[in-house]
């Protein structure tokens, strides 16, 4: 006689998913770009989100609902505490917890607590797992993973990666973790929105960088490349959208006097919506000089716009700039192979053409509905297992 069939595992929509982020800021950041394309992305039939930071702040608003935010003043042991205890309490009504990082406190207590109510966790590592990560500061983050952290990884329903050169990276810090990858996304314009052709632009080539002031991201090698171009006798106006440490922003702006690029270089800040949409489509090319990125929001954005890409190949989205020629990709740390690129981007013709193919790019791969997809099967997934396994 045959043996019956299983029947299907069924549980109620939407699942209720909990991000564990450390803080949450109202402004940029890779994290926080995250958790907003992925509120966006997730159909809310199937998945409720919510989300909570270990440190006080503000409720941002782009995401739909935050349960809990530290407490000004608290120091980190007692910060430590209460967030403790209220997850210990919310666990109750979590079917799935994601957690933001991994040398930071969230993920030995907020594994520890799930592991406690059987309530299974997904990982993001956010380029924790990068060699460039693993670096900084080793001899504490080995010793992290040694004594207990890479359990708590090995034990989660998923650790996710954000391109297939991300997955590699996680595997080769633990053959045995469960990386899934999950391409974060962004929202895609209904066609190639980039004008090329207006004039004012016409004589000088209009370079962006966006995304966070922090030695990793290499702009000091862009402000080197941006003073050999101009000494090569091309015209080219570099502007800088983002936030950093106030020293290290004093240091750019240092660079920028000591290239003798005074007039050439615009810092704008932080900028956001409207404002920075407007300087995706103002721009010919965006610079993405990072000596290590595991996705790159700026890249896909810009891609999302129909706006070329120049980057390093230590950006994970390198692969697709070749694969649907919309960039081009250079050495780390190269000023001259950089600055011989974005020279390139004079040419009308070359980004009329690779506007189309940026669009194309963010449209098939890069977009919220392919995110929101990707994350959905992976809380699927989540509770199925822990539904079998309760069964």
């Amino acid at each position: 006689m045959a043996p019956p069939e299983a029947r299907p595992i069924r549980f109620p929509l939407p699942i209720r998913v909990l991000h564990l982020t450390r803080w949450l800021h109202p402004v940029g950041g890779g994290i926080r770009t995250y958790l907003a394309q992925a509120a966006a992305a997730l159909d809310p039939a199937v998945v409720e989100f919510q989300a909570a930071a270990l440190e006080a702040g503000v409720a941002p608003a782009y995401l739909p609902r935050v349960r809990y935010l530290g407490r000004p003043g608290d120091s980190r042991p007692v910060a430590m505490l209460r967030f403790w205890g209220w997850l210990r309490h919310a666990l109750a009504e979590v079917d799935v917890v994601h957690i933001h990082g991994v040398f930071n406190p969230l993920l030995p207590s907020g594994a520890l607590a799930c592991r406690r109510r059987g309530v299974p966790y997904v990982v993001s590592p956010h380029g924790a797992l990068e060699p460039w990560g693993l670096n900084q500061r080793r001899a504490a983050k080995q010793l992290f993973l040694g004594v207990g952290g890479r359990r708590l990884l090995r034990r989660s329903s998923a650790v996710l990666a954000s391109t297939p050169a991300n997955a590699e990276a996680i595997r080769s810090t633990d053959p045995r973790l469960p990386v899934r990858v999950v391409l974060p996304g962004v929202a895609v314009a209904d066609r190639p929105t980039v004008d090329f052709l207006r004039e004012e632009f016409s004589s000088t080539l209009r370079i962006l960088y966006l995304g966070r002031f922090e030695p990793v991201k290499g702009i000091d090698v862009l402000l080197d490349a941006l003073r050999r171009l101009r000494a090569d006798g091309s015209e080219a106006q570099l502007d800088v959208v983002g936030w950093g440490d106030a020293a290290y922003t004093a240091r750019l702006k240092a660079g920028v006097l000591e290239h003798g690029l005074e007039g050439h270089v615009v810092f704008h800040g932080f900028l956001d919506g409207a404002e920075k949409l407007r300087r995706l489509r103002a721009a010919h090319v965006l610079a993405v000089p990072s000596h290590s990125e595991n996705f790159s929001f700026a890249a896909a954005e810009a891609l999302a716009v129909g706006l070329p890409v120049v980057a390093t190949a230590n950006v994970a989205l390198a692969p697709w700039l070749r694969r649907y020629d919309c960039g081009t990709v250079v050495p780390v740390a190269d000023p001259a192979a950089l600055a011989g690129a974005l020279a390139r981007y004079r040419d009308p013709a070359l980004r009329r053409a690779q506007a189309g193919h940026a669009h194309a790019c963010a449209g098939r791969e890069l977009s919220q509905e392919v995110m929101g997809r990707g994350l959905q099967d992976v809380y699927r997934d989540a509770v199925r297992l822990r539904a079998a396994t309760a069964g």
